[in-house]
């Protein structure tokens, strides 16, 4: 069952999706993912559901706020923000932050486990700690987000960005009470520092260095997993029955979909924009980043027309293969091509789409514990055993899945409804903050846009059609059914 299945009428999104499997027919029919179905009821029903998703996130928003006190007093600048204990949760995540800062400034920053000791420090970051004591104090949180030339953030906003990543991991953490706190605060600047472009040259889609990334990662996973949910006849265990009724080739499985790749993808792998927006779902999903996808999205388009007949030979062939063949196999096939072939979300295998030289599945802690007992057995000292288990650079998060790289396995699903929670209160305590920074976020808008994204519509057809309001400074998202005609709608004011 979908997660909050009593306040999200999750029937109204699913109803009007269905898979298609890719046939290798014409370039347009490649890609195996969910689809729109554009029915009468279309625009109305998930207008339906995008306003009920939207009320029960605000309806939680409110009573999760009332859990603390209605307002907090500005810390002073010079106090400390950050203790010992929380520090020493966020210090092993701090290092890969210092990569969005300047080359000069990152240079001497040096890979240690115990807290910064320079109490009396007053240069920034001149100790070369992973978290400096300094930057534990309320003053740093204080530094304004300021306009950047081209190429130019890490040198101007540099500093000032390794404090959001700060203020994203108490988000993880659910240390709401120190953020309300920075909210007094007349100084602070995070209402700007929700949406931020790397600079004007580059779609702040493609590059955003606020915090909105972390909602938009949260939500976007919450709505593929709570989708594939209902789509049982998707999920791997389906497979045996179909290869037991003589089928071949092509089986669906909810892994090797575009709605599905995509995210995964995008929300794993490492960037420079926000780096914990990526780390709870590294985490339960057991994917390190740096993960060398098969898939090469950006380039698909220009890529794709050097061979496309040729192309779609080979992916015919990767998807008729059989049951249980090696990866090994399925990397010969591409190999045929002349040039490298260009793949997108949808289109290779699942065990394809997870080809990496350089990085793999993370054990669990279940999976740890055992090797650290063999190792203890055979009379492997304590130090060498905890420096033989000890988790990779940047401390790189275990998984949380008995069963690999299937989140909708039954044995998962412990573990898929603690991760599904954690990403509504991600969404909640980001409402929280938004309205603290008297802002909002239209979530009725954020689903459609992230639907959108996530699901293929027909040829020639959209989901919503937008239209801009310059009276009231309002964008309207008309929802698209069967007749096209303007049957439901959302108007939403941009995020500032």
């Amino acid at each position: 069952m979908a997660h909050r299945a009593h306040r999200i009428p999750w029937r109204s999104l699913t109803s009007h999706l269905t898979h298609r499997a890719p046939t290798h027919t014409s370039p347009n029919t490649t890609i195996a993912n969910l689809h729109f179905r554009f029915l009468p009821t279309q625009a109305q029903d998930l207008g339906h559901f995008a306003t009920s998703f939207a009320r029960a996130l605000n309806e939680d928003t409110t009573a999760a706020r009332r859990l603390y006190a209605p307002k907090y007093l500005p810390r002073a600048r010079g106090e400390l923000l950050l203790d010992d204990r929380l520090a020493a949760r966020i210090h092993p995540l701090a290092f890969p932050w210092h990569h969005s800062r300047s080359d000069e400034s990152r240079q001497h920053i040096q890979k240690t486990q115990q807290l910064c000791q320079h109490v009396d420090g007053t240069t920034d970051f001149a100790c070369g700690c992973p978290l400096p004591y300094t930057e534990r104090r309320a003053a740093p949180f204080l530094r304004p987000y300021q306009w950047n030339g081209c190429f130019r953030f890490a040198e101007v906003n540099g500093d000032e960005f390794f404090n959001l990543q700060v203020v994203s991991t108490l988000f993880m953490l659910g240390k709401m009470e120190i953020i309300f706190r920075l909210c007094a605060h007349p100084e602070i600047g995070l209402k700007e520092w929700m949406r931020v472009q790397d600079c004007i040259c580059i779609p702040l889609a493609a590059f955003d260095h606020g915090w909105g990334p972390v909602f938009d990662a949260a939500l976007e996973m919450y709505l593929v997993l709570n989708t594939f949910s209902c789509f049982p006849e998707l999920h791997p265990s389906s497979s045996a029955s179909w290869y037991a009724d003589g089928n071949g080739g092509y089986v669906p499985d909810y892994r090797a979909t575009r709605m599905y790749q995509r995210p995964v993808h995008e929300w794993t792998d490492v960037s420079k924009a926000t780096e914990m927006s990526r780390y709870p779902h590294r985490q339960f999903l057991g994917l390190a980043p740096r993960f060398d996808y098969a898939s090469r999205d950006p380039f698909y388009e220009e890529c794709r027309a050097m061979d496309e007949e040729g192309r779609r030979a080979r992916l015919k062939r990767l998807w008729e293969q059989d049951e249980g063949v090696s990866v090994d196999a399925l990397l010969a096939v591409v190999d045929e091509a002349k040039e490298e072939d260009c793949f997108t979300y949808g289109e290779l295998p699942f065990t394809l789409f997870l080809t990496s030289d350089t990085a793999g599945f993370c054990p669990s802690k279940e999976d740890t514990a055992r090797v650290e007992a063999y190792l203890r057995e055979r009379g492997v000292p304590d130090d060498w055993v905890t420096e033989m288990t000890t988790l990779r650079e940047g401390n790189e998060p275990r998984s949380r899945l008995p069963v690999p790289h299937d989140p909708l396995h039954e044995r998962n699903r412990t573990q898929l409804r603690r991760y599904l929670h954690h990403c509504w209160q991600i969404m909640v305590r980001c409402n929280m903050l938004a309205r603290e920074l008297g802002t909002e976020i239209n979530w009725a808008r954020q689903v459609v846009e992230a639907l959108e994204k996530l699901v293929s519509c027909p040829p020639g057809m959209k989901l919503p059609k937008y239209r801009y309001d310059d009276s009231e400074e309002l964008k309207q998202y008309t929802l698209q059914g069967e007749s096209k005609e303007v049957s439901d709608a959302i108007r939403a004011r941009d995020e500032e």
